[in-house]
């Protein structure tokens, strides 16, 4: 009978111990879990903060390249005349092929027209130096935009790439 008790009593402690041990393991992976879990929600709030000081940043970057634009474009309106230069349509077409795709457009009359002199029926629609410059102005607009959206998206990804400690 001692052998039996013993045996029970061996077998009861090992159970018992297995299931301690089962419970410190439960118990130490869910404050892991929960570790991991607060500092998910850390992160989540820091590259929110993130994106918001870059939104707000970009937004004002962009506002300052507007209201420059603006100021420049009322400024070409002031001092250049308009009817004085006369620029051709095939410049002025050149020109904005240019500032949309880079590709070169074909002359006015087709792939096989014959070049134009100027003066000589060169001046298919009117634009006028101030026309054109406007339109300079406002492309180099659209250029300061996205190289402000660029500056926003890289000051972005170098902050959130960050740790608080190294900002």
């Amino acid at each position: 009978m001692k052998h039996t008790t013993l045996m029970v009593l061996a077998v009861v402690i090992l159970l018992t111990g297995i299931g301690t041990g089962y419970v410190v393991c439960e118990n130490k992976h869910a404050r892991r879990a929960e570790r991991q879990a607060q500092a998910d929600t850390v992160e989540a709030e820091r590259v929110s903060e993130i994106q918001v000081e870059t939104i707000v940043e970009y937004k004002d970057l962009v506002r300052t390249v507007y209201v420059q634009g603006e100021t420049i474009t009322n400024e070409v309106i002031k001092y250049v005349p308009n009817d004085d230069c006369v620029v051709d349509f095939d410049t002025w077409r050149l020109l904005n092929m240019a500032a949309q795709d880079m590709s070169l457009p074909e002359p006015a009359g087709g792939s096989d027209a014959a070049p134009r002199a100027p003066g000589e029926d060169a001046v298919v629609e009117c634009r006028t130096l101030r026309d054109l410059v406007v339109t300079v102005v406002e492309n180099y607009r659209r250029s300061h935009t996205n190289a402000a959206r660029l500056k926003a998206l890289q000051s972005f990804i170098a902050r959130v790439g960050k740790t608080p400690a190294e900002r």
